[in-house]
């Protein structure tokens, strides 16, 4: 046996080299063979974590574009609510207007002679123009009900605005 070997213990990790020093040529196809199975085996794994991390990212983009839609989504309802409220709130002071521009109030209520005619005269004016109004804005109740709808719809589009920009993307 070489100097510095015991029976007890094996030879070096390296086991092309033989306990004398010399290297056969069986033994370095053998290294070889090993550490190209190994490297393939390496090079297999990374090509397959490369895939997973592309198909990831894949992922992420297209979460990130559904929220973005949903965020311009959010943001149309919003402004499409806002303009109904303003449309509602309005409108039935401009059916008012209209009857105005009809005629004073005089000509549509000829019995309207007196200071205390004329507190029924608005009375009347009022009702002509809730008669001119759509059937749903024609009772008060109802048009501070659809307005409190509206209101309603707008703070839960803003809630949902507020919760797609806080709401961390969630990963698979």
């Amino acid at each position: 046996m070489a100097p510095g070997w015991s029976i007890a213990t094996p030879p070096s990790s390296d086991s092309h080299v033989t306990p004398s020093g010399a290297l056969t040529f069986s033994r370095v196809v053998h290294y070889l063979q090993a550490e190209w199975r190994r490297f393939d085996l390496e090079r297999n794994e990374w090509a397959f974590e490369r895939k997973e991390f592309v198909a990831h990212i894949h992922h992420l983009e297209q979460q990130h574009q559904s929220a973005k839609r949903t965020i311009d989504d959010l943001h149309l309802e919003i402004k499409r609510l806002q303009q109904n409220t303003k449309k509602r709130r309005f409108k039935p002071i401009t059916k008012f207007k209209q009857l105005r521009s009809l005629g004073s109030s005089a000509e549509l209520h000829p019995d309207a002679s007196d200071s205390a005619s004329s507190a029924s005269l608005s009375t009347r004016s009022t009702d002509s123009a809730k008669d001119l109004a759509p059937a749903s804005l024609r009772n008060p109740s109802d048009h501070a009900l659809s307005l409190a709808e509206l209101r309603r719809l707008l703070e839960r589009a803003c809630a949902a605005l507020v919760q797609a920009k806080l709401t961390p993307a969630e990963f698979p």
